[in-house]
């Protein structure tokens, strides 16, 4: 699984398109450059702009899917 700003939504979903990219992608707010150590946990800690979900419950989601955490 891959983690992406928001801002790349429509990008990743034409590579998907075109390359037939299996991955499975959560998002994070945008921008991610230059904000304080504060604004970036509150983005992995919050919800995924694209799906309403979690960020992390995401991430975990993932992860267990591939059997790398139980």
């Amino acid at each position: 699984m891959s983690i992406s700003t928001r801002e790349f939504e429509n990008v990743v979903a034409a590579d998907r398109r075109y390359y037939g990219v299996p991955l499975r992608f959560v998002y994070t707010p945008h921008p991610v450059a230059g904000m304080t150590s504060s604004v970036l946990r509150s983005y992995v800690e919050g919800a995924d702009p694209a799906s309403g979900r979690l960020v992390m419950d995401e991430v975990i989601d993932a992860l267990r899917a591939r059997g790398a955490i139980r």
